[in-house]
C-alpha cells in the first residue's frame, strides 16, 4: 500500500507514537475499501478521555 496523505494503515505508526491506536478500516469493508477509514473504540473511555485521543490523534495526523 502507499503511504498517501489520507491512507490510515500508513499513518498508524504516528499514531501510536502518539499514544492513539486505531485499527484501519479497510479490512472491514465487504467491497472496494477506503484507504481512508479507521476504527476507534470509545464505548469504555470517558468523554474527558475521548476528547485527548481526539486531540492526540489530530497532532498524530497533522
Amino acid at each position: 500500500m502507499t503511504s498517501a496523505p489520507h491512507d490510515a494503515t500508513a499513518l498508524l505508526k504516528s499514531a501510536v507514537a502518539h499514544d492513539v491506536p486505531y485499527v484501519p478500516g479497510a479490512p472491514f469493508f465487504t467491497g472496494t475499501p477506503d484507504p481512508r477509514t479507521l476504527r476507534l473504540s470509545f464505548t469504555t473511555h470517558a468523554p474527558a478521555e475521548i476528547a485527548e485521543g481526539l486531540d492526540r490523534l489530530g497532532r498524530a495526523l497533522a
